[in-house]
């Protein structure tokens, strides 16, 4: 009998079954949601974002390196300069390692630890809370809190109800009103959740957790902090178009393009990343179905259990990518007229929503650091956050 093949990266085990298991899930998944693989966030074109080595320093450690997985329902994109061929394989190995690992433990299949745990919260009994989870859900609990549960991970129930969960066959046409409206009216939240030391429990059964709004963000996070700890200093990691830069291309910053929400394969705007800084979009482009001539998006207001109508993209810029990922999210929910006062309670400078009466919303901050494209159908409006 031949052993199992097995490897461990920072106390996570995974064995080589497991590791097959996970590619043919995430497979299945990016197959259903194909429509998300045009990207809200990308490397901007043209001749001055080349890959190529460049001339006046050592070829050897100026090249690009890219590499792609599948994880978390979409491509990953790990880029990373100033290493040598055998330092870029050392951490594309990490950051497949992690990605997968994450994956596997954090969506809201039906085989992860993060459904199981779901499963076990609603008798309402404390249980041990799961290390791997652990500092995923406290953060994710403190930002819903500040967010007045805008930004809610305990409505995996109205998520799964509408279909967006990527191990669910799509949705064709919306759910009925009593069933959004039963699901509502049992007002799952984050706060219903205690922690006590290694132990959790809910105070509300109907908490189903669905971290699909900020775990990209965290684990982009975590992976640039391992990066970084192993010596690497210049790479970007992009998760379906949100990413996160660390130091900078051997000739100039990293640069990225967002895409204009009334038309995909349009480039509304550039921002220039500097080191350390992430940069999250939230449209309602990403994950829809039609019906009626009416689109029905991924993006749910708690409070109503149906799709937000008043904005179509947000775009935060931070130095904390899970901040970032969950505050695009928050600020989509609140709208054109109230996101100030929310940005300003999440600590965010950076901040343009788009909202579906084609005007642009920008902090003063971000309007000196984005530039805008093909904007003549927009009305553009600044607000200072003070």
């Amino acid at each position: 009998m031949h052993r199992k093949q097995t490897r461990e990266i920072r106390g996570t085990l995974i064995n080589t079954a497991t590791q097959q298991n996970i590619y043919s899930d995430i497979f299945k998944q990016f197959k259903r949601c194909l429509h998300c693989m045009l990207t809200l966030v990308l490397l901007m074109p043209g001749p001055s974002y080349s890959s190529t080595a460049v001339t006046d320093v050592n070829p050897t450690i100026s090249k690009v390196h890219r590499f792609r997985l599948l994880a978390f329902g979409t491509y990953i994109e790990f880029m990373i300069t100033s290493v040598t061929v055998k330092e870029a394989r050392l951490a594309k190995k990490l950051v497949r390692t992690q990605f997968l690992t994450m994956h596997r433990q954090w969506h809201s299949s039906q085989n992860s630890l993060v459904f199981k745990l779901s499963q076990r919260l609603a008798t309402g009994k404390w249980i041990p809370l799961p290390q791997a989870v652990r500092d995923l859900l406290i953060r994710s609990q403190q930002i819903a809190i500040k967010s007045n549960h805008l930004f809610n991970p305990a409505i995996g129930r109205l998520v799964n109800l509408w279909g967006f969960n990527n191990s669910l066959k799509p949705r064709t046409q919306p759910p009925s009103i009593s069933e959004i409206d039963k699901l509502v009216r049992l007002k799952a939240r984050m706060s219903d959740l205690e922690i006590k030391g290694k132990l959790i429990r809910s105070r509300n059964p109907a908490v189903q957790l669905d971290f699909g709004a900020i775990a990209k963000g965290y684990a982009i996070d975590h992976v640039a902090t391992l990066l970084k700890l192993k010596g690497f200093h210049n790479f970007i990691i992009n998760a379906g178009g949100d990413l996160k830069a660390i130091g900078r291309h051997p000739l100039r910053s990293w640069r990225i393009a967002v895409r204009d929400p009334a038309n995909k394969s349009q480039i509304i705007a550039g921002i220039e990343v500097k080191d350390e800084e992430a940069v999250f979009t939230s449209g309602d482009y990403e994950r829809y179905f039609m019906y009626q001539g009416k689109r029905f998006h991924h993006i749910l207001n708690p409070l109503n259990g149906r799709p937000v109508r008043h904005t179509r993209s947000v775009t935060v810029l931070h130095s904390d990518a899970t901040l970032a990922d969950a505050a695009a999210t928050a600020l989509f929910v609140t709208g054109p007229k109230d996101w100030p006062s929310m940005a300003k309670r999440l600590g965010l400078r950076y901040v343009m929503l788009i909202d579906s009466k084609g005007t642009i919303h920008l902090s003063h901050a971000m309007k000196l650091r984005i530039q805008l494209f093909n904007v003549k159908r927009y009305r553009i409006h600044t607000v200072h956050l003070k």
